[in-house]
């Protein structure tokens, strides 16, 4: 018998790695804003490398931290009825 109607954990390295967070509705790419339905590492790096890794890649191991930071503060203006897109949060100064 599966696992049916448990709820895997979230590890927190995934916000880091993969710039998702954990929501009610499961693990949320910040990048794109898509929820995936498992809480399975797998999907989330699955998903990250195909979807949001040309993105992600723009962002320098130094500024990870610092990106995932910024993408959590769009997210929570987004859900407060402001309209982002997801090419918003990566403007470089120069």
């Amino acid at each position: 018998m599966g696992d049916t109607g448990v709820r895997k954990s979230f590890d927190l390295d995934w916000e880091r790695d993969y710039f998702f967070i954990d929501t009610s509705n499961g693990p949320e790419c910040l990048i794109c804003e898509k929820v995936i339905s498992q809480y399975k590492k797998f999907n989330v790096k699955r998903h990250y490398q195909t979807h949001s890794n040309e993105l992600a890649n723009l962002v320098s191991p130094i500024d990870r931290a610092n990106k995932l930071q910024e993408l959590k503060m769009k997210r929570q203006l987004n859900q407060d009825g402001e309209v982002i897109t997801h090419f918003d949060v990566f403007v470089f100064q120069s």
